[in-house]
């Protein structure tokens, strides 16, 4: 693996491809731990194509694969920035606009909660004065808002199953974009390749406690994705439907016929308190998870006439129209309420879901870019996926308490 150590490496797009559509994002100096990388900062939607050059890109691509494939296995824990107060992180961009992350304090004392601050000339914008966790989504990249940013997203409580996702302007003053509340956790990529950047979570927020379920006993939260157009925030999950797809048949592959006809024949409720042995309870509500949870594929991959067709076929024909009613009053209820827009596209991506988690940050890969931060091994990788180029530039700093 290819690791640059104590020393400053200026990397940078080229300026002479004129055939090359790339929107410039300032600079920024990150640290991770002793490897320092100053960068120029572009989401790279670039649509030429450029001579190879084998030598870097060889190099650069190996340590791109050894580092997604070091994290890959951690992807699912969501690696946070700051917990309870532990680990920090601050970057510094040529706007003059710091992001720092960290431990609150009381004077100068660090407290077991977290912190985030923006600054700029002096001046101090704290904009998560307190939580349980704080991680930072997206760093530096244009979200189709016309400007860099910073996206922060929040947990107030240790207990809370949702997150808060905030996206701030990098440049002086910042200033809060939007906020998306109601998501159990964000992450950003541009998953087909095609320069915008979708930002994926789960619809925690409508469905923790629909039909007295927890969060923690289903498989997933119905999955959203969300990406910003003319600066209006879209539900584009409809393009995204072999995704859903691959729910749906995971799901009907672990349902047995005899549990599916059980439940069907059940009074569709099955509350807590109910008359039946625990044991037959626990199976009944295991089953009825799993027809909810393909009920919701379909729905939320605005395909609204296969879930109720799904949901005709495995509920009881007696609890049809509550359950109906009370899956659209529960999405109504969710992130879907907080967009501008849904688009009316079909599903075009045929690749995995790409969005994991790798250390500190999401992977945020464009057209012929990929960049990739594992926190774990105080590794950096950015590079230009067509000819081996590096894209960006900076100093990112990783420290832990």
């Amino acid at each position: 693996m290819v690791r640059l150590r104590d020393k400053v490496v200026t990397w940078r797009s080229s300026e002479s491809d004129t055939t090359s559509r790339i929107r410039q994002v300032p600079g920024f100096s990150w640290k991770v731990g002793c490897m320092s990388i100053p960068f120029q900062g572009s989401d790279a939607r670039v649509a030429a194509k450029h001579p190879v050059n084998a030598v870097p890109r060889r190099a650069l691509l190996l340590s791109v694969l050894v580092c997604v494939v070091s994290c890959f296995c951690r992807s699912q824990t969501h690696n946070i920035v700051c917990s309870d107060g532990y680990d920090n992180f601050e970057a510094k961009f040529t706007t003059g606009v710091t992001v720092s992350v960290g431990a609150a304090r009381n004077g100068k004392l660090a407290r077991r909660t977290c912190e985030a601050t923006l600054r700029w000339d002096k001046q101090d914008l704290v904009v998560v004065p307190e939580a349980a966790q704080v991680d930072i989504a997206v760093l530096g990249v244009d979200l189709g808002l016309g400007v860099p940013v910073v996206a922060f997203q929040m947990k107030e409580f240790d207990a809370d199953s949702r997150m808060t996702f905030r996206i701030y302007s990098l440049q002086k003053p910042p200033r809060l974009l939007r906020t998306i509340g109601g998501g159990d956790f964000f992450s950003a990529a541009d998953t087909d390749l095609d320069g915008r950047i979708e930002i994926w979570t789960g619809d925690a927020g409508a469905i923790d406690g629909f039909e007295n379920l927890t969060l923690g006993e289903l498989d997933f939260a119905p999955t959203v994705v969300l990406r910003f157009e003319n600066h209006r925030l879209l539900d584009v999950s409809s393009e995204f439907r072999s995704h859903f797809d691959r729910q749906i048949a995971e799901l009907r592959a672990h349902l047995e016929r005899q549990e599916s006809s059980d439940f069907k024949n059940s009074d569709g409720k099955l509350p807590i308190m109910s008359p039946l042995p625990a044991v037959e309870l626990h199976r009944l509500r295991i089953t009825k998870i799993k027809v909810l949870e393909i009920v919701w594929s379909y729905l939320y991959s605005d395909r609204e006439q296969d879930a109720w067709h799904a949901l005709a076929d495995m509920w009881p024909p007696a609890d049809f129209d509550r359950i109906r009613a009370s899956i659209l009053n529960a999405r109504a209820r969710g992130i879907r309420s907080q967009v501008d827009a849904v688009s009316s596209g079909t599903s075009h991506f045929l690749g995995a879901y790409p969005v994991a988690r790798f250390g500190m940050m999401s992977v945020v890969s464009s057209l012929m870019s990929l960049c990739c931060i594992c926190s774990g091994r105080n590794t950096l990788c950015c590079m230009n996926l067509e000819n081996g180029s590096p894209l960006i530039s900076s100093t990112i700093r990783v420290n832990s308490m």
